[in-house]
Order: structure tokens, then sequence, then C-alpha cells
């Protein structure tokens, strides 16, 4: 029984550090899609078009799908990450498995959505930016809205669902770690807005509950 414990314990950790690898992969590809010689892709930057085009400027295409193959590796990844969420509860019961859903179709919406970001900017930097490029960008973007509102509904959910469960005692962690929580820091980190907020708080999420888990 106890080595079964013991072999249990070590795959959740391993389970976490892997949601922590990919949580770090997807921050970096915020970073290279954000971060650019023109400036820095600010919450909402896509809606002005002046902005976008002093960020976009001199940007060099290769970052593009460079950051959309780092976001999708690192959401493959994280899917570990959101295993181990799933083993902590302790009784893999309906509200378990609406939790588990919840992470993996936002991380599928999550990689969909962030490579369509990618690819809209590919294209406006591409077209040599201007009016034209801009409005093209807008109309791809809205006609492409539909995995950002699957992501977001599922994150919130998820959220919702996991804070609630932490703190009524449906996992394995102490009901003040409810904190670490993907939803808890993405608005904290919105609001700063520079780019990663998302990733940013999946990383932290992951990072204390790595921290907090314990052989029992």
């Amino acid at each position: 029984m106890n080595n079964e414990i013991n072999s249990q314990f070590k795959t959740n950790k391993t389970l976490f550090l892997l949601g922590i690898a990919g949580s770090a992969l997807w921050l970096l590809a915020d970073i290279v899609l954000g971060y650019l010689p023109g400036g820095i892709a600010k919450t909402g930057f896509m809606s002005d078009a002046k902005v976008l085009e002093d960020v976009l400027a001199g940007a060099p295409l290769w970052r593009f799908p460079v950051s959309a193959t780092i976001c999708s590796l690192g959401m493959t990844l994280s899917v570990f990450g959101y295993m181990g969420i799933y083993n902590s509860y302790k009784n893999k019961g309906l509200l378990s498995k609406i939790v588990l859903f919840c992470a993996l179709a936002a991380s599928v919406g999550g990689a969909v959505y962030h490579v369509i970001c990618a690819s809209s900017e590919w294209i406006y930097v591409k077209l040599g930016g201007g009016e034209k490029s801009f409005n093209l960008l807008c109309d791809f973007m809205a006609g492409h809205t539909l995995p950002m509102k699957v992501c977001g509904l599922c994150w919130c959910l998820f959220g919702l669902l996991f804070f609630i469960s932490v703190i009524a005692k449906r996992t394995v962690f102490p009901r003040w770690s409810a904190i670490f929580n993907i939803m808890v820091f993405y608005p904290v980190l919105m609001m700063i807005g520079y780019p990663g907020y998302m990733s940013g708080g999946a990383l932290i999420m992951f990072m204390g509950l790595f921290l907090l888990l314990r052989e029992e």
C-alpha cells in the first residue's frame, strides 16, 4: 500500500513538473510573439492601427511561426499538469472529470487561438502594413473568434470549479492553496497589460501546486 502511495506521489510530482515545463514554453511563446523590435504588444494593441503598425514595424517573419510552434508544444506538455490536478482529487467523480475536460478544452482552444494571432500578425507584416493590411487583420481576427470564446469559457469554468474544489477539500491541497489558480493570477497579470498573463498564471499555479504536493 505504501509503495502504491509513493508511486502515485512520484507520478503526480512528475506530472506537475511537466505542467511547469509546458507553461514555461507557453510563456516563452508569448514573449517571442509579444516583445517585438518595434515595442511590446500590450493588451488591446491590435485594435489600434497606429499602435499595431509601430509594434510590428521591423518584426522578422520567423518570430510568428516559431511562437506558434513553441506554444503548441508548451500547451501539449501542460496537459500532463492538468492530469496531475485530476489526480489530486480524493474522489475521481463527475466534478474532477469536468475540471479536467475544461482544462483540456481550454488548452486546445488556447493553442489554436495563439496560432491564429501569430498568423494574423504574419499576414500583416508580410503585406507591408498600412490600412489595407490592418483591415484584413481585423477581418481575419473577427472571423476566428470562436476558439477564443471556447477557450475563455473553459478557462473560467476550470478556474471556478477547481477553486471551489480546493476550498471544499475535494483535493489533497489545503484550502488556502486555492489561490494557486490560473484564473486568480490572470486578471492581476492582465491589468499590468504585458504579454503572458495566461501563461504566467498557469506557470505560477503549477509551481505552487508542485511545492504543496505532499506524500500522504
